[in-house]
């Protein structure tokens, strides 16, 4: 509901004669507004009013409040007023009229309106006279605008001991407060629900849309059709971009720049003829268009009425047929989901037994369905869905229900003019022949000595190796290694990559700590040694093969065998660079992304 609260400060008394209650009732009025703040609710209004010599106007209505209203306000509060014991009531007699100008109350407003007030009523006001008049004539207008006045008392106050049974009264109170506090039970929180209206199988669109909404046939009188009294409730959680701007970066008159909170209801805004500003547009002159390709086409009246369809009853779910699980593109299934249900409210045993019935069907024929949604009684953008059957089983209970997912139109679908990563190749004759050749000539190479195994045995067990006897890498010891049966996997990747770190960082070591050079010269990378250079090596198991496999693979595709290319890392890598190849242009790359 919305809210408007006006605080009024009537520095009188106690609030001027004790130093520290000005300071208190600040405080108060600071955390006060800190918490509207906080919450940022654009329908929570605030002011605030100094009852001094003259009334004063701190802080004038503002929704959302922001630290610079709270900084504002507490600044002019800590400068203080004259201390004036008649100026209340003109300050919440003006509260009450801004309050009045402002927010009127209507039938269509709701609204919580509220003045509260910071004085001691010891030294506030002459209860005589005019006064006394005024105070009456505020009386009446708080009751017929229903404005709820609060009075803060800030005198100072004297405390007297409760009588006997009033204590009791107050232990009383005080022990089912505790007892309420170490005994709640949170309630618990439904979800909201999106969708009321049946599910409907069999039933033709003559027969649920008519051209007039009188002509539709009630959906619980088709012989023909089933109808199932169902509820939707949210199955996934709209997720906020990341690049969501929450902020905006505005100019002021002294050419500042300021940042103010995004607004969540939209304004249009339009250039002047002069060009000079901008001119606010009204929600009767925007329309609505549909996106056409890169385009957007307003349609006519005539076809913007036929496109919304009257259900001619409640809003309602079409089962227009049936198809494999299997067989629907899992990247169609991109959109929010909603859980379909038997009503809870409105429905009966029936509903929830067909409903039942009709999902256990489903899974056990491994069918999804193909559904027309309309969410709305009144007219609504007819959508196609899928729904696909779902059983959720716990500890305690289990449940049936249906998941409801849009399935996107073909407009919805980029199409992007890049070539695919995996470039469909031809079936014919002379590629399959050149795949052959392709893998005989890998399968010719590999990177086991096979000679050191006998024709039986693929690979030696760890176990039967010496440490350091026939291995260059250190091997496993110990008995943490012998419930282990992957080390005799022939799989397993030697650990070449670990080795050849620390040898580089031996190297760095020497090069640049026990050995310094000077500091214009580049570190020097050594190279692999032959012990490790060996295990990452292609080995030629058969080299007559090898040979006729390259010669005939040279002839087909026209490659020649390019020499090894000695030097240094730089060398190679200022090659490379060379040979780097500039990228298409980004206005290439654009037109490409077209739809």
């Amino acid at each position: 509901m919305s809210e408007c609260t006006a605080f009024v400060v009537v520095p009188c008394g106690t609030l001027v004669a004790e130093p520290d209650a000005l300071a208190k009732v600040i405080a108060y009025l600071e955390y006060t507004l800190l918490a509207k703040c906080k919450k940022q609710r654009k329908t929570d209004y605030a002011s605030c009013y100094l009852a001094s010599s003259t009334v004063e106007t701190l802080l004038p209505w503002v929704a959302p409040v922001t630290s610079k209203h709270i900084a504002q306000t507490v600044t002019a509060l800590n400068d203080g007023g004259e201390q004036s014991s008649d100026g209340g009531l003109e300050a919440l007699a003006l509260a009450l009229n801004k309050i009045r100008e402002r927010f009127p109350k209507t039938r269509n407003r709701a609204m919580l309106r509220n003045i509260v007030v910071f004085a001691d009523p010891d030294a506030w006001g002459k209860w005589g006279g005019d006064y006394l008049e005024l105070w009456r004539q505020i009386r009446d207008d708080l009751e017929q605008d229903s404005v709820r006045l609060v009075l803060l008392d800030c005198g100072e106050g004297t405390f007297s001991p409760p009588s006997p049974p009033l204590r009791r009264l107050i232990h009383t109170i005080y022990t089912r407060l505790i007892e309420d506090t170490l005994g709640f039970n949170p309630a618990s929180v439904k979800p909201v629900r999106v969708f009321s209206g049946v599910l409907r199988l069999g039933a033709t669109l003559d027969t649920i849309v008519g051209k007039q909404e009188e002509d539709a046939q009630s959906v619980f009188e088709d012989p023909l059709s089933l109808a199932i009294s169902v509820e939707g409730f949210p199955a996934t959680k709209t997720v906020q971009g990341l690049n969501r701007k929450t902020m905006v970066k505005t100019t002021t008159e002294d050419a500042s720049f300021e940042y103010v909170p995004v607004k969540s209801v939209i304004e249009y805004t339009t250039k002047e003829e002069s060009g000079r500003g901008a001119v606010s547009v009204s929600s009767q002159n925007v329309t609505k268009a549909y996106r056409y390709g890169a385009d957007y086409v307003v349609l006519p009246d005539t076809i913007v009425d036929r496109s919304v369809y009257r259900t001619g009853g409640p809003a309602a779910i079409d089962i227009r047929g049936f198809m494999d699980v299997t067989a629907l593109p899992r990247h169609y299934l991109h959109s929010e989901s909603i859980f379909i249900l038997p009503d809870s409210r409105t429905g009966g045993v029936a509903d929830e037994t067909t409903f039942h019935v009709l999902v256990d069907a489903m899974l056990q024929a491994g069918k999804l369905a193909i559904a027309r949604y309309v969410n709305r009684d009144r007219g609504s953008d007819v959508q196609m869905c899928a729904l696909v059957a779902l059983v959720t089983s716990t500890q305690h209970s289990s449940g049936s229900t249906l998941v409801l997912t849009r399935l996107p139109f073909a407009e919805d679908q980029r199409n992007s003019l890049f070539p695919p990563l995996t470039p469909k190749l031809p079936d014919d004759a002379d590629s399959m022949e050149t795949d052959a050749l392709m893998e005989q000539f890998v399968d010719s190479m590999d990177t086991d000595k096979i000679g050191i195994a006998t024709k039986d045995e693929y690979y030696y067990s760890t176990a039967n190796l010496a440490s350091g006897a026939a291995s260059t890498l250190p091997l496993p010891e110990g008995e943490h290694y012998s419930h282990m049966n992957d080390q005799e996997d022939p799989l397993r990747v030697p650990s070449v990559a670990v080795h050849r770190l620390q040898e580089v960082t031996m190297e760095w070591l020497l090069q640049r700590v026990i050995e310094p050079q000077d500091d214009g010269e580049e570190f020097v990378v050594p190279e692999l040694p032959p012990t490790l250079a060996d295990k990452i090596s292609s080995y030629v198991s058969d080299q007559g093969a090898y040979d006729r496999t390259a010669a005939a693979l040279v002839a087909r595709l026209g490659c020649h065998k390019s020499a090894q290319v000695k030097g240094s890392g730089q060398e190679q890598r200022d090659n490379t660079e060379d040979n780097v190849q500039e990228g298409p242009p980004l206005e290439e790359l654009l037109r490409r992304g077209e739809r």
